[in-house]
């Protein structure tokens, strides 16, 4: 399975559909239970480039992971996936598919890829475990018998850059036509655009009426009069386009002008709440960037429903500085993200020497200068086990065994390299039962800009970490770990005896945090 979820959630077609052995050119070939009602499409190729004109790097989109049959590839690779589905006709027969069972639905999804090598990397993929057949001169995979692959799900290449996933009766056909009329009617007057979706709601009313029971039985009040919308619907479409005039447009009609009515004033009440919720989003972003924070809360209160009969519509805008908003957002938010990222590497390390401790009764920073370091020590319980048993414990860190995987930090202690900015302040103490001002009250790691060989054992003294903090910049700060796990960032403004008492774990003189 993929962990990358939007591509996840597109193979988990692959585990609803039916297998058919009827050849079909178009929808009306098909009984109308077999008839696609949701279609989409989506421009994934496009959908990176605005990203980037955000300022989103490509290297991030290539540290996506990706897995099973797209092993070998990256999500830049993929430049277009589109397809459609039908619904089974009770929620029961969908509750119940399992592994290697067949499919109460039919399906098919088109992945169209910028190169042909990256096409045949997944063809190869495919292969390996399938069996091949040929229908009407074509060449199709089907799962291994036996197998937990869905039964009657095929893979086929029509040419050197498009691979398809979908059951026999849509994948065999001549065409990819098999949208409802009420769908294919909905499918034309959805705009072009990045991101497309359409789903036939009057078709498969038993099915939806059926989901919404079930939800029904575990929603709250609230949530249940929104339930009650879906049923007026008749059709629904999504169109989003972060390089057009209007960002998003949504569009919804109802049984008749009644359900019309009903469902803009459910809108409007979510409307309302995200509305709501945005001010305090947003009023983070003003902190840093007013200009910026103003256009987009400008851009999100400026959104409400219109209404035509029993045709409900949404559209968001596109406001002026939109673009050079949103580059900063990001640019901004890459930052904060990698400062939550470095307090979670902090957290993680104190962890390590908690579960450390509980192991061994002791914790594991009372070393000579020539052994291997605490961080060493830790490393079975950061799931880094592979690592620590290439270090040979007996031998000294210079040894040649061992000084030979000095290069080889897990970036959980750093950015790379061989020294690491997590470092103890040094102390006597040899377990929790030392700690007499209270594991909440004392810091055990501290960010240290300077760092130190990860390998070894280091540490700073308590009169230099004071040192340390007292001589930052105002505006500068550290990420510190208590001894409890949790941590905090720092600054010069706290005084040199407060944070004498903050690195001692044993003065007797407990520190209130109110600072």
């Amino acid at each position: 399975m993929l962990r990358s979820r939007f591509l996840r959630h597109l193979l988990c077609f692959a585990v609803i559909c039916l297998m058919s052995n009827a050849l079909v050119t178009s929808a009306q070939d098909l009984p109308v239970e077999k008839q696609s009602v949701v279609v989409f499409d989506f421009d994934l190729a496009t959908a990176i480039k605005e990203a980037q004109s955000f300022g989103v790097k490509p290297s991030q989109f290539d540290e996506i992971p990706m897995e099973g049959i797209f092993e070998g590839m990256t999500i830049r690779e993929i430049s277009r996936v589109k397809g459609s589905l039908s619904l089974p006709e009770q929620v029961d027969d969908l509750m119940a598919i399992g592994l290697g069972g067949d499919l109460p639905m039919e399906f098919y999804v088109q992945f169209e890829f910028s190169n042909s090598d990256a096409c045949l990397m997944l063809t190869e993929n495919i292969e390996a475990g399938s069996d091949e057949m040929v229908v009407n001169g074509k060449k199709f995979w089907s799962p291994k018998a036996g197998s937990n692959g869905p039964q009657g799900v095929l893979g086929h290449r029509p040419s050197d850059t498009v691979f398809e996933f979908g059951t026999e009766t849509y994948l065999t056909g001549k065409g990819r036509d098999f949208l409802t009329p009420e769908l294919e009617t909905v499918w034309k007057a959805v705009p072009k655009s990045t991101m497309r979706l359409a789903v036939d709601m009057k078709t498969p009313q038993d099915f939806i009426g059926q989901a919404v029971d079930m939800s029904r039985e575990n929603a709250g009040v609230q949530v249940e009069a929104y339930l009650d919308l879906v049923e007026k619907m008749q059709s629904l479409s999504l169109a989003a386009d972060l390089s057009g005039d209007k960002l998003l447009t949504l569009a919804i009609a109802g049984n008749d002008s009644d359900d019309g009515a009903e469902i803009q004033s459910g809108l409007d009440s979510l409307i309302g709440l995200a509305q709501m919720g945005s001010k305090f989003a947003m009023a983070q972003v003003s902190q840093e960037l007013p200009e910026e924070a103003e256009i987009m809360q400008g851009m999100i209160d400026s959104i409400e429903t219109t209404r035509k009969e029993n045709d409900v519509r949404i559209e968001i805008k596109k406001p002026a500085g939109f673009l050079e908003a949103m580059k900063k957002i990001v640019a901004m938010s890459e930052v904060q993200a990698k400062k939550v990222e470095k307090q979670n590497r902090f957290r993680q390390a104190g962890l390590a020497v908690l579960n450390y401790e509980a192991a061994n009764a002791e914790f594991p920073f009372d070393r000579d200068e020539d052994e291997l370091g605490w961080r060493v020590q830790v490393l079975p319980y950061l799931d880094e086990g592979k690592l620590f048993e290439q270090f040979d414990l007996e031998l000294d860190l210079n040894d040649e065994a061992n000084a030979k995987l000095a290069n080889k930090m897990p970036s959980l202690f750093g950015s790379g390299g061989k020294k690491s900015e997590i470092v103890w302040i040094k102390s006597e103490v040899k377990g929790f039962a030392n700690i007499i001002d209270g594991s909440s009250n004392t810091v055990m790691l501290i960010e240290y800009p300077e760092s130190e060989a990860w390998v070894g054992n280091g540490g700073i003294s308590v009169e230099k970490a004071v040192e340390l903090v007292a001589g930052l910049e105002d505006g500068k700060e550290l990420i510190i770990t208590l001894y409890d796990c949790s941590t905090r960032k720092i600054t010069n403004k706290v005084d040199k005896e407060t944070l004498k008492n903050l690195f001692d774990p044993a003065d007797g003189n407990v520190v209130d945090w109110n600072f």
